[in-house]
């Protein structure tokens, strides 16, 4: 049977933020790119890995071969903390892809990192194929697909003991003041929106990007006064956010279950579907509560989010510095 080459994107945990990485690596923070995640492309031919490149905090394009972290199979793409996302594409689409594509002026992490330059590659990787009548590639089956992203590896660095137990310390607060942390949420929502909507601004102006100079300005616009609009009126905005993310909560759980009860051997994909639902539950607070119930429903799951998020980064720690584990690549297979 003919090997089939193909490109796809992989992501990883930034090293030393999994203790925050529960509130940020989800849907929503996939949407808006502020994922505590790096974004890379990836040739593959059956196992190997023949190419990878991204977008780094230098400005310019890099291989994870540049920092001494040589990926040539798909295991090898593991034990370097990724797990691919999203459809696959030709390579053809992707060599012309980065060929034409603007990589930007220089970095910025609210308005040009790793994740903006993985959305221009896809939307100029769709262009490419429909333009060239190319039909759409897809895994065999899609269970392998579903399996590698749904099962994220850890990052290969972990936060500190510090920020884990700062991260359970916030967790344990937010379930005791549910109301108030679910408002702290809005306040930092609200000055990412101000932050990323400046920061588009003088982007914009610093790299004299003129041709886009108004289409930038009409969405800082947008996200600045987002921003202001939530500032104003917290409790408004995080009853809208608790009933937003009950509908999020609601697909991302029935995801898991489909995923969960799909995979073989199904003893290994448990705690997935007992995720599915965990937060089919939690959707179903979410939507059957009153308007002012939400808030707090919603700073429980922020809570439980930093709890998690704070044990399993001490649970990285002690599993890095065990004696058994004698290479990263272990640590990243639990």
């Amino acid at each position: 049977m003919e090997t089939v080459r193909y490109c796809q994107f992989g992501k990883r945990f930034l090293d030393g933020f999994s203790w925050i990485a529960p509130v940020t690596n989800n849907r929503l923070g996939d949407a808006l790119n502020i994922e505590f995640v790096h974004e890379q492309l990836f040739t593959i031919e059956g196992d190997k890995v023949l190419h990878n490149i991204g977008y780094g905090e230098k400005g310019k394009r890099f291989s994870e071969e540049d920092y001494g972290k040589p990926i040539h199979s798909l295991d090898d793409i593991a034990k370097n903390g990724y797990w691919l996302v999203g459809r696959r594409y030709h390579p053809e689409a992707a060599e012309e892809a980065l060929a034409e594509i603007d990589d930007g002026h220089y970095y910025s992490f609210f308005s040009n990192q790793c994740q903006d330059w993985a959305d221009r590659m896809r939307r100029k990787m769709d262009r490419i194929e429909k333009a060239r009548g190319l039909v759409r590639l897809e895994a065999p089956g899609q269970e392998g697909h579903e399996k590698t992203f749904w099962k994220e590896k850890a990052p290969t660095v972990p936060a500190s003991a510090l920020l884990g137990l700062l991260a359970i310390g916030l967790g344990v607060g937010s379930m005791i003041a549910p109301a108030v942390a679910a408002h702290r949420s809005v306040w930092i929502l609200a000055a990412f929106l101000v932050v990323s909507g400046l920061s588009e601004i003088l982007y914009a102006l610093h790299g004299r990007a003129w041709s886009q100079i108004l289409g930038t300005m009409l969405f800082a616009a947008l996200n600045i006064a987002a921003g202001t609009a939530l500032f104003l009126d917290t409790q408004f905005a995080a009853n809208w956010a608790g009933g937003l993310f009950g509908l999020a909560f609601a697909v991302n759980g029935l995801a898991h279950i489909v995923v969960a009860v799909r995979s073989r051997p199904f003893l290994q994909w448990v705690g997935t579907l007992l995720t599915g639902i965990a937060m089919l539950a939690g959707a179903l607070l979410l939507l059957t509560r009153t308007v002012g119930e939400r808030d707090v429903v919603f700073g429980v799951i922020i809570g439980i989010n930093l709890i998690f998020g704070g044990f399993s980064t001490l649970w990285l720690r002690w599993t890095a510095q065990s004696p058994t584990q004698d290479t990263p690549g272990k640590l990243l297979t639990n």
